[in-house]
């Protein structure tokens, strides 16, 4: 369970995070405890701890603090006029339902992509982090379509926080949204953070780009976080509105009495459960519900211009870590190994990292080639590719692809026969009879006409490399072999 939230039922004379206002149209400002508190928001914050490869002071300072900050600059905004987050706190929802499903989705990826698997294995956290930053962020450019009105101030919404009631509608904006955007992203996105993954100019220069509304150019970021839109059931342009509409917002509560629950004494992560063990239902279009663990997670870092200006608990105990500590806290994180034999202090998310170290080659080759076609790197339907289409299934011509396999990853511990039988024996591959292997002619001409060269391959389910609906049509240079 969170500690902020975890401070709250702590006694049962202590005051719940107060719910949504609204009167005559207007709402009031809340902090961020009240933000996060709904059953659906405490799930999602569940499943970005169940997913991450921090361990909980990390997460709580890269990860936590930027929900919370962008929770009190958004409140209750929605979405747009179009999309089914048209409602009362649509966009914080929207922002973290694609979180989640692009975190999940960054564990079947293995990056960068052509680096060896020791790089790989380095660069795994800060990759998930950009990740993970570029989905929560990347559609904060909506907001300039929404025309905010304050009673008695000014509340720029990703960029202040509102201290008084205020009211929504939709409108077409002027604004620059790109620079008003890479602005937004940087004020949210914690300091220490930054200054983290600069450790990886490549890494945080994709990300600026992508932040920076260049997202066409962001290559990897961008197709994972469109990847997780797409999952999550959100329209591709939800910014170009009509014109200005008033928005009708139904009554909205938030839930205030969460069952008391007792904590542990001296242990830091053995409390209670953050959410109910029977809700599993996150999102019909997204990834398989992962199943709640306990957590101790605390915002550990302050800043000063995103503060929880209606918070009526005293923040100023929170004492910050330097960013120098934070820094070196983390370079024994990534770089110790995991005790044999007292697995009981190691988190889930540290075992995670020394077991990708060891993963068996025949399923790095298995992620290399998901990445691989995806990305590019594996041309399908070309006269030279080792991928073709057919009849919906990937013709993945072998042995070619083992050798295209080891140029890449320079592994020499393991030959090509081992390889190809240990990636048979996971059974991915269409095998009838016995028979897992398939010849097929491939002609000179797309017309299937002259001459033709045999060729033997795999026949592997589509759907098990390309996400539903975005198969390639048939291959026009191969036929069965007659």
């Amino acid at each position: 369970m969170l500690k902020w939230f975890r401070n709250k039922v702590g006694a049962t004379t202590e005051t719940m995070p107060i719910p949504l206002q609204q009167v005559d149209g207007w709402f009031t400002p809340q902090n961020a405890d009240a933000l996060l508190f709904t059953k659906e928001r405490k799930r999602a914050l569940q499943q970005l701890w169940d997913n991450s490869p921090f361990s909980q002071d990390l997460w709580e300072i890269y990860w936590l603090q930027t929900v919370r900050s962008l929770a009190v600059t958004v409140q209750q905004l929605p979405l747009n006029n179009e999309d089914e987050y048209c409602r009362p706190g649509g966009f914080l929802d929207m922002a973290l339902d694609v979180a989640v499903c692009a975190v999940r989705l960054s564990r079947g990826y293995m990056l960068p992509p052509g680096a060896q698997p020791e790089e790989q294995a380095a660069q795994s956290s800060a990759w998930t982090s950009a990740i993970f930053w570029a989905a929560l962020l990347h559609n904060m450019e909506c907001l300039s379509a929404l025309k905010v009105i304050v009673q008695n101030g000014v509340w720029i919404p990703g960029l202040s926080v509102p201290d008084a009631p205020w009211r929504v509608r939709f409108e077409v904006s002027s604004v620059d949204v790109h620079a008003r955007t890479a602005a937004m992203a940087l004020r949210l996105i914690p300091s220490p953070g930054i200054t983290w993954i600069a450790r990886w100019p490549h890494i945080l220069e994709l990300l600026l780009v992508y932040l920076s509304g260049k997202k066409s150019e962001a290559g990897i970021l961008n197709a994972i976080v469109l990847n997780a839109r797409e999952k999550c059931g959100i329209k591709m342009n939800n910014i170009a509105l009509s014109a200005p509409v008033e928005l009708a917002i139904p009554a909205v509560t938030i839930e205030q009495n969460p069952p008391v629950v007792s904590v542990e004494q001296g242990t830091a992560t053995a409390i209670s459960p953050l959410i109910d063990s029977n809700d599993n239902n996150y999102n019909d279009n997204q990834l398989k519900e992962a199943q709640p663990v306990v957590s101790a997670l605390v915002s550990a870092i302050d800043q000063d211009d995103l503060s929880d200006s209606s918070s009526g608990t005293d923040e100023s105990q929170t004492h910050p870590t330097a960013t120098a500590d934070l820094l070196s806290v983390l370079d024994q994180q990534l770089t110790a190994t995991v005790p044999a034999t007292d697995v009981s202090t190691t988190s889930s998310n540290e075992m995670y990292e020394a077991e990708e170290k060891s993963i068996p080659q025949e399923e790095l080759f298995w992620a290399w080639l998901i990445n691989a076609v995806r990305d590019g790197s594996l041309t399908i339907n070309n006269s030279d590719s080792l991928v073709h289409i057919m009849s919906q299934y990937v013709f993945l011509q072998t042995p070619d692809c083992f050798y295209r396999f080891f140029s890449i990853c320079n592994d020499s511990s393991i030959d090509k026969d081992t390889l190809q039988k240990n990636f048979e024996s996971l059974n991915r591959h269409y095998s009838r009879n016995g028979k897992g292997i398939y010849i097929y002619r491939k002609y000179e001409n797309e017309n299937k006409e002259g001459r033709y060269t045999k060729m033997s391959g795999y026949m592997i389910a589509s759907e098990l490399i390309f996400d539903k609906g975005a198969c390639p049509p048939d291959s026009g240079w191969l036929s069965p072999n007659k």
